[in-house]
C-alpha cells in the first residue's frame, strides 16, 4: 500500500511540474511575441516607378544610384527591359512621391508612380489569388458558422 501511495505522489508531482513548466513556457512565449517593441523598427514600404520612355543601362544605373542615396531608401532594383524601378523605403521619412519628383528633376525622364487599381487593392494578397486554398478554407469555415 505504501509503494502504491509513493507512485501516486510521484505521478501527481510530475503532473504538477509538467503543468507549471508548460505554463511558464507559454507565458514566456506570449511575453516575447506580444511584448516586443515593434516601434523600434520603421515600417517598410515597396514602391514602384514606371518610365514612359526607354531607359538605357547607363541611365538606369544613374537613376538607381540617385534613388538609393536618398535618405530613407534601403534597397533599389531597376528592371531595364520593362523600365521599372522598385525600391523599399520608410514612408514616414520619405514618401514615394518625393522620390518620383527627385528622379524627374535630376534625370528628366517621363515617369509616374505605379498605383494599383481598386480591383487589385480589393482582391487582397496578390500571391494567394481569389481561389487559393486559404480562401477556400476561410469560405468553408464561414459557411459552417
Amino acid at each position: 500500500m505504501k509503494a502504491k501511495w509513493k507512485k501516486i505522489k510521484k505521478g501527481r508531482l510530475f503532473f504538477i511540474f509538467l503543468i507549471f513548466f508548460s505554463t511558464l513556457a507559454l507565458a514566456s512565449h506570449l511575453q516575447h511575441a506580444l511584448g516586443s517593441d515593434s516601434s523600434s523598427n520603421p515600417p517598410i514600404q515597396l514602391s514602384r516607378i514606371d518610365f514612359k520612355e526607354p531607359v538605357d543601362s547607363l541611365s538606369a544605373n544613374q537613376i538607381k544610384s540617385t534613388v538609393l542615396h536618398l535618405n530613407g531608401v534601403q534597397h533599389t532594383y531597376f528592371n531595364v527591359t520593362d523600365g521599372i524601378v522598385v525600391f523599399s523605403h520608410d514612408p514616414k521619412t520619405l514618401p514615394a512621391q518625393t522620390v518620383l519628383e527627385k528622379v524627374r528633376s535630376v534625370h528628366g525622364f517621363k515617369a509616374e508612380r505605379y498605383l494599383p487599381d481598386p480591383e487589385m487593392v480589393g482582391s487582397g494578397c496578390p500571391v494567394t489569388g481569389k481561389n487559393s486554398i486559404f480562401i477556400r478554407i476561410g469560405r468553408y469555415i464561414r459557411n459552417i458558422f
